[in-house]
């Protein structure tokens, strides 16, 4: 029987599975989520980071061809004033990714909807 391809739905729950294992004892669901643009990007200083994971590896995720000079590509969470957050470090445009991608929409809203999944 021929496996059929994920919905964009499965792909969240996949990956938002595979990111919640990497939290361990971090609750996402009492931090503050931050979208760290490369005007942003000296903020992620003055976070306590207890881990991270790279865009790359976050499953299901595509990065664009194009990538915006500033961005580090990773979540991070942790700790920021003493306060719990959960930062996306670099943000995606829509003008980065290829002319014709009939799903350039879900990948732009990917990480903020796997975000919102987390808490």
């Amino acid at each position: 029987m021929p496996q059929s391809t994920p919905t964009e739905f499965e792909k969240l729950i996949r990956a938002f599975e595979h990111v919640i294992a990497l939290m361990g004892n971090f609750d996402p669901s009492k931090a503050i989520s931050l979208i760290f643009g490369s005007g942003m990007a000296r903020a992620l200083e003055f976070v306590d980071v207890l881990g991270e994971i790279t865009y790359a590896d976050i499953p299901h995720f595509s990065l664009p061809s194009g990538q915006v000079k500033g961005h580090d590509y990773k979540l991070c969470w942790g700790m920021m004033a003493g306060v719990p957050v959960v930062v996306q470090c670099g943000r995606l445009h829509v003008y980065q990714f290829e002319l014709g991608d009939s799903c350039v929409a879900h990948k732009v809203a990917f990480l903020p909807r796997l975000v919102a999944m987390l808490g």
